[in-house]
């Protein structure tokens, strides 16, 4: 089902679906906290040790990037993916500059909702909607890719995630893939569900 979700901007459970077609299973997917990251909790499979990491239950918004840049250095070998929203990406973009002086070649896809997506969601289940400091204004991530030296892809079609990602994975050069999200989808957050 998740799959045919063809609205524009994407869904975010449309583009992990696309990310679960094209990623090489020996894949290290480092997933952010956040909003957008979350659904990947489910809908990414793992199937070999040491693939997955996460700072699940300690919301380190921005662990993604970082992470990623470590485990690409530990395995070399291995394709490394970082999974941001666009605000914890932010906390740590200046280091593509780290990792194209350095050639640490890992991919990024940035899901930007353009906005904080778990205060968002927060702000919506328990304030009516009344959103407040949630908005953010973002730089074009594929065009800030390329101010680094990197490699920049942007994707706005469910059609053009798994090239983009191919493409990023084989360029040689650390990579960001830009994917403009829906900003009113989020889950809901659990102190929500526990309210009910």
């Amino acid at each position: 089902m998740e799959a045919r979700l063809e609205a524009k901007p994407l869904k975010p459970q449309r583009v992990y679906a696309e990310l679960r077609r094209v990623l090489p299973p020996d894949t290290i997917v480092a997933l952010d906290a956040g909003a957008a990251p979350a659904y990947g909790y489910d809908r990414l499979h793992f199937t070999r040790p040491r693939t997955f990491l996460t700072p699940l239950d300690l919301g380190g918004l921005g662990f993604a990037f970082p992470a990623a840049l470590g485990a690409k250095l530990g395995r070399p070998e291995a394709p490394v993916l970082a999974i941001h929203g666009d605000g914890g990406f932010l906390m740590n973009a200046q280091e593509l500059e780290t990792a194209v002086r350095h050639g640490i070649n890992v991919v990024t896809v940035v899901m930007n909702n353009n906005c904080w997506g778990s205060e968002k969601a927060y702000q919506k289940h328990f304030y009516g909607g009344r959103y407040i400091g949630c908005d953010i204004g973002n730089p074009r991530y594929d065009a800030f890719a390329r101010l680094f030296g990197a490699a920049g892809y942007y994707v706005d079609h469910p059609d053009q995630v798994g090239d983009a990602l191919r493409a990023a994975l084989s360029s040689g050069s650390p990579a960001v893939v830009e994917i403009p999200i829906d900003p009113e989808e989020f889950p809901t957050p659990a102190t929500a569900v526990r309210r009910r």
